[in-house]
């Protein structure tokens, strides 16, 4: 991850930031952090100036593949592949509140339902269904 002076293209801090592939950034400005977020499902909070984590986000189950601050840069807003975005605070890092869509097959269970191919049913599952035993996300 590297951090650019817009006026003159310098690069001005670079680093290692996640093992997995890097989705999103999000630079609040001069004496804030910088969220960064990727495959492993978590959030990241960066001290800019030392380069130091200050903080990880471990509420989403799947890719976070957006992240902002609120006008305020009090609120972390971060959304991930599942289609759930997540509310937090930037100090602690709670998550104040979780949204979600309504899938339109929430809850349906097809466990043994015959004449669906493998695609079908991952489609199902993505829209909602659910198979005996499985836990919705």
């Amino acid at each position: 991850m590297k951090l650019w002076e817009v006026s003159t293209g310098k690069c001005i801090k670079s680093w290692s930031c996640q093992t997995e592939r890097l989705h999103a950034v999000s630079f609040s400005g001069k004496g804030q952090p910088l969220v960064s977020s990727s495959d492993e499902q978590i959030v990241r909070l960066w001290d800019v100036d030392t380069g130091e984590c200050l903080n990880i986000l471990s509420e989403h189950t799947s890719q976070v593949w957006s992240v902002s601050f609120s006008s305020n840069r009090s609120i972390l807003i971060s959304g991930s592949h599942d289609q759930v975005i997540k509310i937090s605070d930037v100090v602690t890092g709670e998550c104040w509140n979780t949204l979600r869509t309504d899938k339109p097959y929430d809850g349906m269970n097809i466990t043994g339902v015959k004449g669906i191919t493998a695609v079908m049913t991952a489609t199902l599952k993505a829209l909602g269904a659910l198979e005996q035993g499985s836990i919705p996300s």
